[in-house]
This record gives C-alpha cells, structure tokens and sequence, in this order.
C-alpha cells in the first residue's frame, strides 16, 4: 500500500458547484466540483497523486450528499497509488488483510490458498417479526465443519451480517490463518473501504453524520489486528455449500 492522508475544506458553495481545497502535508489544490456532471477540475494544482488517483477522489465526492457540502465542512480522507477497486474482486479474488507485523497490508490474491481454516457466514433478518440470527459453519484443515449459531432481536440486516463475521472471527485463534467467506456486500466494503476513512474523522462519514453501527466497527477493526484474513464474497445462496447451510440454519433460527 502506499496510502496518504489528505484533508478537504469546501471553501465556496453555489447552486451548481463547490469550490474545495485539499491538503497534504507540504502543498494544497483547489478544485471545482460540479453537481450536476459529478466532476471536477482543478483550479490550482500542486499535489501530483491529485491527478493520479482522480477516479478515488471523485468517488468520494459523488458519495457526498448535495446538504454535505457547505462552506467549513472538513473531511480527513486516503488516497492509495495502489488502489484496489475492491468490488471488481468480488468474483475471482480473495482480499487480504495482514496485520500481523508493523505495518498493515492489504493486498488481492487470484486463487485460493492450501490448507487453511475457513469461515462461512451468512444471517437473517425478519424485519416485521424484530428477528434475527447468523449462523457461522467453520471448516477445518481436516474438512471437519462445526455449526454456530444464535438468534438475535433487529430489524438491519447489515447489522446482523456483520455479527455474524465478529463472531466467527473470535471462533478461530489469532494465531491461524482464516479465510472468511461471506455474501454480504457491507461487511466487505466497509472493512476495505469505509472504516480507513471512518477512523481519520472520528468516526464521521463523508456527509458529516456519524457512521451507523460504529461499536461494531471498531470491534471488528480491532479483531483484525495481529491477523492474516483472506476475505471472500460469494454471490448469496448460488453454488456454495456452506454459504447455503449458513442461509438455512440462520432461517431457521430466526423463525422460532
């Protein structure tokens, strides 16, 4: 990774664009962001990676809602010369976080790795009924499986997702690798994407709100540290086994 922190000011706020200074540690830009085109261009240009990772910039400023930018707001934010578009991997690539030295990294790997403990995950939500539960599958070195289950009282389905993924993380020792496998969406990008972010600002989204289920997050967050975690998406209850088994049990669970 070669990741860097910037900090945005919008400075101008007009009907059709904002006006946006950004910061590094030894030089600023100021850039034009049209509402409308979802684009920018840049006004004064002193920061090299600017053009460089323009697309992840942009992405960050077409996720900001129109109210979020008046004049003063602030946003800490990375820019990463490296940057893996995450949801293009969704498909044929693990996703890798390390931590277990100095220095995080994260990084794609193109095929499955031997002999490694995996995790399955999946759960369910019964929004009128206020139920839910996950279950989690955990398959040993020896293809031995063991079955987890739990029912739980809320009406998000991300939240539950995501319980399900810190609870089978805190299932395997910190001392083992794991590959998790998951159909959610939300947990991937938002371990990926999001909490870097998250954590430079308190915890405050790009629109300036508070991020939602943040005790979660940062139980997460912290669940990473001194581990190797390979993080793979399949598509929900499509030609996976376990994922399949998880889905059944967690039904299950959650309609008793």
């Amino acid at each position: 990774m070669s990741r860097t922190v910037y900090k945005m000011e919008i400075i101008e706020r007009k009907d059709e664009y904002s006006l946006v200074r950004i910061n590094d540690a030894d030089n600023f830009s100021v850039i034009n962001y049209n509402f409308k085109e979802r684009d920018f261009y840049f006004i004064i240009n002193k920061i090299d990676c600017l053009v460089i990772c323009k697309n992840q910039l942009l992405k960050i400023l077409n996720s900001k809602s129109k109210n979020s930018f008046f004049e003063g707001f602030g946003l800490n934010f990375v820019l990463d010369k490296d940057y893996i578009d995450y949801k293009q991997y969704f498909n044929d690539r693990l996703l890798v976080v390390d931590r277990r030295g100095d220095e995080e990294k994260i990084y794609t790997l193109k095929k499955e790795t031997d002999s490694i403990k995996t995790i399955f995950t999946d759960a369910c939500c019964l929004t009128e009924k206020q139920s839910a539960a996950w279950a989690i599958i955990i398959r040993g070195k020896k293809q031995l499986l063991s079955m987890h289950y739990n029912k739980l009282r809320t009406r998000s389905n991300n939240l539950i997702e995501l319980l399900a993924v810190i609870e089978g993380i805190k299932l395997v020792d910190s001392s083992e690798k794991i590959r998790l496998v998951c159909d959610s969406q939300y947990v991937i990008k938002g371990i990926f994407s999001w909490v870097p972010v998250w954590k430079l600002n308190n915890w405050i989204t790009a629109n300036g709100v508070k991020a939602k289920n943040i005790e979660y997050w940062k139980e997460l967050d912290y669940l990473l540290n001194n581990r190797y975690i390979e993080f793979q998406w399949v598509k929900g209850h499509r030609d996976n086994f376990e994922n399949g088994l998880c889905d059944y049990y967690a039904r299950l669970v959650a309609e008793r």
